[in-house]
């Protein structure tokens, strides 16, 4: 994926529901964010001032 996007790891917000998807994701520099509902991709992206 970071490949394909061509940019580094700490650029990308990575979103998924299965925490190692997200610690995976965590391992190769990406923040990532475990979403159990909709809430929480709102809180994140509030959170990091995407919003």
């Amino acid at each position: 994926m970071l490949d394909a996007l061509e940019l580094p790891g700490e650029q990308v917000l990575f979103f998924d529901d299965l925490p190692e998807n997200c610690e995976a994701a965590a391992a190769l520099g990406i923040d990532a964010v475990l979403v159990r509902s909709p809430d929480d991709v709102r809180d994140a992206l509030k959170t990091r001032g995407l919003i």
